[in-house]
């Protein structure tokens, strides 16, 4: 594997600096190397840390975001110099969520959180679950008390569902790799109809 990834070129110019462009990167050389693995699918995963902000949110947020962005932005340029876009899906994840009340410099711990799936064939420019209309504390889905929590209208299920059909996980087996699967009603469950295009 290492042989195959010290030939892989890749055409775009990532930042040696940053850490998530190099990790993002990686994964570009690895998916260079497809054919020569004979690779059916990959799954890879990348994480950066530094987003519980309870200070300095602003600021903060926005040199976060700014790497994302261009580290995003250079991965898929890079995939579509491939020719591989539309067989590429990425999907951003956060284990927890912030609330949308400011404590004076940043934000607390909330429940409800947000996702994005972004891919060469996927639906885009799309909100799925439940938006608030209002992030006062008697909102439908807000928490009571005003601090901005907002109610989850969606599990992870709601997501990785039509991720997992889009891989060939068959609805049959859907529960083996999902176990609460089974306790969300449709209406809650995307379909890869829903998110691919």
């Amino acid at each position: 594997m290492s042989d195959l990834l010290d030939g892989a070129t890749l055409s775009t110019s990532f930042n040696v600096k940053s850490k998530l462009e190099l990790m993002f990167q990686q994964v570009a050389k690895v998916i260079k190397t497809r054919n020569e693995r004979q690779a059916e699918r990959d799954v890879f995963f990348i994480s950066i840390g530094g987003w519980d902000m309870h200070n300095e949110v602003v600021q903060a947020l926005e040199t976060k975001l700014e790497q994302v962005d261009k580290a995003v932005q250079l991965f898929v340029g890079e995939m579509r110099l491939q020719g591989v876009w539309d067989s590429v899906v990425i999907q951003q994840a956060s284990e927890f969520g912030r609330n949308l009340a400011s404590n004076a410099r940043g934000t607390d711990h909330g429940w409800g959180g947000n996702v994005f799936v972004m891919g060469g064939r996927v639906n885009g420019s799309r909100i799925h679950g439940v938006y608030p209309d209002s992030m006062k504390g008697n909102s439908l889905y807000c928490m009571r008390g005003g601090q901005g929590r907002v109610i989850p209208t969606m599990g992870w299920e709601g997501v990785w569902k039509p991720l997992a059909q889009w891989l060939g996980v068959e609805d049959a087996r859907m529960s083996e790799i999902m176990p609460n699967h089974d306790r969300f009603p449709d209406e809650q469950l995307l379909t890869k109809e829903q998110v691919f295009a």
